[in-house]
């Protein structure tokens, strides 16, 4: 496995649903990552996504 680096070029906050919309658009288009990472990936877009509903949960009073 390579090792990944980087650095914060800048940081602008956003809404939980454009950070799920985000990393959902980001799964759905084939990098050539490992089956581990796209698990990662996928994991982590479905508990955006259930973030997401449970702010909207709380929004509605339910």
């Amino acid at each position: 496995m390579k090792a990944v680096s980087g650095s914060l070029v800048s940081y602008k906050p956003m809404s939980p649903s454009k950070a799920a919309s985000v990393l959902s658009s980001f799964t759905s288009v084939d990098t050539g990552e490992s089956q581990t990472v796209s698990a990662y990936l996928r994991r982590a877009c479905a508990s955006f996504n259930e973030l997401v509903r449970f702010y909207r949960e709380l929004k509605t009073g339910r």
